[in-house]
């Protein structure tokens, strides 16, 4: 990669990812437990849960898994530290789920954007109705269990604290307050109707104005145009990793 490559990636909390992966990705058939059982302190936690991975890629510490830590370091705190480091080093921007208008805001300003680059339309987002609950002896296991990414979340988010208060206070809730607008006016325009499930989640927009190609941005899910990013980047750069 060029010397001035910018890398970015994005940070969940980790209960919150725990808890969405467990249910999006049937993980109580993989380690034969159910969720509620992460709430009850009889309940004992197999030793599957730290082993096993769905096809060998989705289980616990699903971050640092993600950014190339290998499982067998999990739970060796100094190796979590150094490799925490490394990544503090690499990464110009570590934005911040939970945070998202922010983090847009931030991205914004690293890369030089407009309000228009940042608009997003939340999609497949899970009302609370259809989450697990979590009660303080879940939140403790999970924590624990996701102990890297745990540590990977405070490290990073303390971070972007310091962050946002360089950006100012003041100055981040008017670009804030800009980019609602922004994306307001890009929802009246592209919008004609949602698509929900029985749970009343929006899962898919459906856009009156198809020729236009930012409404067809912005209303495609995000499976669908991961894939056309690919296949982007796969006619630019033949030889990208993204072929496999």
């Amino acid at each position: 990669m060029p010397n001035n490559t910018l890398f970015i990636t994005i940070i969940r909390k980790p209960i919150n990812l725990f808890e969405s992966m467990f249910h999006y990705y049937k993980l109580d058939k993989l380690w034969s437990i159910t969720f509620d059982q992460f709430n009850r302190a009889k309940s004992l936690i197999p030793r599957r849960v730290k082993e096993r991975r769905l096809v060998g890629k989705i289980g616990i510490n699903q971050m640092m898994f993600d950014m190339g830590m290998a499982p067998k370091d999990f739970e060796n705190d100094d190796k979590i530290r150094q490799f925490i480091q490394r990544l503090d080093s690499v990464f110009s921007l570590v934005m911040v789920a939970e945070r998202m208008e922010e983090s847009l805001i931030l991205l914004k300003r690293l890369l030089c954007w407009n309000f228009d680059d940042v608009v997003v339309f939340k999609v497949n987002a899970r009302n609370s109705n259809s989450k697990h609950k979590i009660n303080a002896i879940a939140t403790k296991r999970i924590e624990q269990l996701n102990r890297a990414d745990q540590m990977l979340y405070e490290h990073f988010t303390k971070k972007f604290d310091r962050e946002v208060r360089k950006f100012g206070q003041t100055r981040m809730k008017r670009e804030i307050d800009a980019l609602r607008n922004r994306t307001k006016s890009y929802y009246e325009f592209c919008v004609n109707k949602t698509i929900t499930n029985a749970n009343s989640q929006i899962v898919r927009f459906v856009t009156g104005r198809g020729d236009n190609l930012i409404c067809q941005f912005l209303t495609n899910n995000e499976l669908s145009l991961t894939k056309f990013i690919r296949k982007e980047q796969l006619k630019r750069y033949p030889s990208s990793v993204f072929q496999n």
